[in-house]
């Protein structure tokens, strides 16, 4: 009886194996994080930055402009935020030798998972909402080409936001019963039940959206992309026939840069987040009503360290991705930067020289881009 009851249980009321133990905090899997954070923080900060620069001035303003200003923002936040865990990530004594990190650390502890939903609720929604726009536009171009403006991708963004906020609703209350009763999260749930019985209800479907936001984000995209491919290359044929027939003008052009703009961003986004949406289904799995899987101790800290990494690449490298594919987007960066723009040029001749004679493949797809939506 006495073992019996000494048996550990997960959600799902299964045994968890003794056998399972959890990682050591020096384990080499746990310094992915604290090596490569620098790198990222400054190739995020440095493209970021001037995406927002070169967009800022952009006269007249497109829907591209709006959420691509937006999607920088909500991507510097989430690796700026970052920046206490990876100090608490290389110092773990920190807050045991520093009283005013110690103060500092109560409350960005209670209000970092709040934030943190809300920023990657708004970078994977508009990359959502953006491909969508792009999708309606290419399949009925004389209906919604004058409906999308500045005015309603602005209310786009901000209905983002707002569902971002909510979503993270739970997380600000959690901290808020923590600043009111001093007690530690193990006790929140009866609090919720005995002075907010809306709350407590409430709670479970925050878990469950948590967990399935990032899912359908990605089959989203995945469905968005696959469509909005299928069409232009339709629409492709079409232009074809016409210009053999004689009764049409080719606009392949336009429509095979947006193809190449869509299938990069689509690409970037969906190879960055698959380990994520990996994770997830399998979170998913391991809870009721489904208990089908379980994440053993071992294997859960390198699914977060592999997420944590191919979701920081995401967030860094859009900046990089315009100006390889946006042969508009580099001449507005050269207009603005000329010295930058000189730099880049002299150290690309530099390695193609070490690379030695050809074109890199990548030239092959840096296309310009004259679609309806004015993308960068």
């Amino acid at each position: 009886m006495n073992n019996t009851s000494a048996v550990a249980l997960d959600l799902c009321g299964r045994v968890i194996p003794p056998g399972d133990p959890f990682l050591k905090p020096d384990h080499p899997i746990r310094l992915v994080e604290g090596i490569c954070f620098p790198f990222f923080l400054v190739i995020c900060t440095v493209g970021n930055t001037l995406n927002i620069l070169v967009l800022r001035n952009n006269r007249p303003k497109s829907t591209a402009d709006i959420y691509m200003i937006s999607l920088a923002l909500s991507d510097l936040a989430i690796l700026w935020l970052y920046i206490p865990t990876w100090v608490q990530r290389i110092q773990p004594a920190i807050l045991t030798t520093n009283p005013d990190f110690l103060m500092f650390d109560k409350t960005y502890r209670g209000l970092y998972p709040g934030f943190m939903t809300i920023f990657y609720f708004i970078s994977n929604w508009i990359v959502v909402v953006f491909s969508l726009e792009r999708l309606l536009v290419v399949s009925k171009p004389m209906y919604f080409l004058g409906r999308f403006n500045v005015k309603t991708t602005t209310f786009a963004v901000l209905a983002i936001i707002s569902i971002g906020i909510i979503k993270s609703l739970q997380v600000f209350l959690d901290y808020f019963f923590f600043q009111t009763t001093g007690k530690l999260s193990m006790y929140w749930n009866d609090i919720r039940a005995a002075k907010y019985p809306w709350l407590a209800n409430w709670y479970p479907v925050q878990a469950v959206a948590t967990v399935v936001d990032p899912i359908l984000v990605f089959c989203f995209l995945i469905a968005i992309n696959a469509i909005l491919v299928h069409r232009l290359i339709k629409r492709h044929k079409t232009c074809k026939q016409d210009l053999q027939s004689g009764q049409g003008k080719s606009d392949s052009g336009n429509y095979m840069n947006t193809v190449v703009l869509s299938m990069g961003c689509a690409f970037l986004f969906l190879v960055c987040k698959l380990p994520s949406f990996v994770y997830n289904a399998l979170l998913l799995a391991t809870r009721p009503p489904f208990c089908t899987y379980r994440i053993s101790n071992f294997a859960g800290p390198h699914w977060l360290a592999f997420v944590w990494l191919f979701s920081t690449i995401n967030y860094s490298v859009n900046f990089y991705l315009y100006c390889a594919i946006s042969k508009k987007f580099r001449e507005q960066l050269k207009a603005q930067f000329p010295g930058l723009t000189s730099s880049m040029r002299r150290l690309r001749s530099r390695f193609r020289r070490t690379r030695g004679p050809g074109v890199p493949a990548a030239a092959q797809f840096s296309l310009p881009r004259t679609d309806s939506t004015n993308v960068p």
